[in-house]
């Protein structure tokens, strides 16, 4: 009786990750293909008061920052593209990519 063990050789190993990891890149999503992203994001607040620049439009820039620009937001005043009241569900709807409120609302 013979034995016959398939011993898994360095260049098989190699060959199956490189087969494996091609497949993993393959099925990346395409946001990731995309390179930067751009986002829009309303706020409540209106710009006449300072926390709109000193607060909203520098947490804008700080992920901008963090994400070495793969990820830019834009600040959108409040009633900009929809009505205050419907920020939250203009995200859900996808007319917003983001919004920034006050927690309580």
């Amino acid at each position: 009786m013979t034995d016959k063990t398939n011993k898994l050789s360095r260049r098989g190993f190699l060959s199956t990750s490189a087969i494996a990891a091609n497949g993993t890149v393959l099925a990346a999503p395409p946001a990731i293909a995309a390179g930067n992203i751009t986002w829009r994001m309303q706020t409540h607040w209106p710009t006449g008061n300072w926390y709109y620049v000193d607060v909203f439009v520098k947490f804008c820039d700080r992920i901008t920052a963090a994400t070495n620009g793969e990820l830019t937001i834009t600040p959108v005043q409040s009633n900009g593209i929809v009505p205050t009241g419907e920020v939250l569900n203009a995200v859900r709807r996808g007319l917003l990519e983001s919004a920034f409120t006050y927690p309580a609302y």
